[in-house]
């Protein structure tokens, strides 16, 4: 006879929701052939995970791993109101959100053939919060707000030079893991690479038609570059959190 338990609203929830999913990064070294694939696999636990991980194949290394939220079909259909930010910008920009909590927006700022350019906004009194950083000292000194104010290709022009390592590790991080998501959203709502490029058009081309003929019809994604940094500050926030600090 089949045995019947009570449990709790708390145990019941803790069990439906205790699957965890990732985007990974593979690195897989097949005979003399090198080559780097992304999937997304949802387990039971992180000792599952690890157990997955302990036995793969021969020559498969993992480059990279993020804890992302499956999308749903009500996140595809989400809506921003910026005919620029389509769905696939929309799942990033939300699931960046959770890992980086101090980004604020993902606007696109160029697509070409191949990568998507994007201009990341943040909140910089919560990014000096979290990574532990400050301005320059010349900055708040001279208060020179307006200079903290202005767009950046690194982060590292917001921090005190001897914290510019730390920082640039973490851009770089960001960069990675935009690539590591994007490659694993639904196909159905991402760019691919050179998508628009009809088989007339590569013929033309000097060189490489085979490989850019593969790259479109295999719905290669298309990778993620930063174009620029864009804080939003609240001085007297952070002229508050010195004053703590003192």
């Amino acid at each position: 006879m089949m045995k019947k338990y009570i449990i709790t609203e708390e145990q019941l929830n803790k069990a439906l929701t205790s699957k965890i999913t990732k985007g990974i990064g593979l690195k897989i070294q097949d005979g003399d052939n090198e080559y780097y694939k992304s999937i997304i696999k949802t387990f039971d636990s992180d000792e599952d995970y690890n157990d997955w991980e302990n036995n793969l194949k021969e020559g498969t290394s993992i480059i990279g791993s993020i804890d992302i939220e499956t999308p749903t079909q009500e996140t595809l259909q989400e809506s921003t109101g910026d005919v620029k930010k389509g769905r696939d910008i929309q799942m990033l920009e939300k699931l960046m959100k959770k890992k980086y909590p101090f980004i604020t927006d993902l606007e696109v700022h160029e697509i070409d053939n191949s990568f998507i350019y994007l201009n990341i906004h943040f909140d910089l009194n919560m990014f000096y919060t979290i990574t532990k950083t400050s301005p320059k000292k010349s900055y708040v000194e001279n208060e020179w707000w307006d200079l903290l104010g202005e767009k950046g290709s690194y982060f590292m022009r917001y921090v005190d030079s001897e914290e510019k390592d730390n920082v640039n590790k973490i851009s770089t991080n960001i960069e990675k893991d935009l690539n590591l998501i994007y490659k694993v959203l639904p196909k159905n709502v991402i760019h691919t690479k050179y998508e628009s490029w009809t088989d007339d058009h590569i013929d033309t081309l000097d060189r490489g038609q085979s490989f850019y003929k593969q790259w479109r019809d295999d719905k290669e994604p298309m990778d993620i570059g930063i174009e620029y940094f864009y804080p939003q500050l609240d001085v007297d926030k952070l002229l508050l959190t010195f004053s703590q600090g003192d």
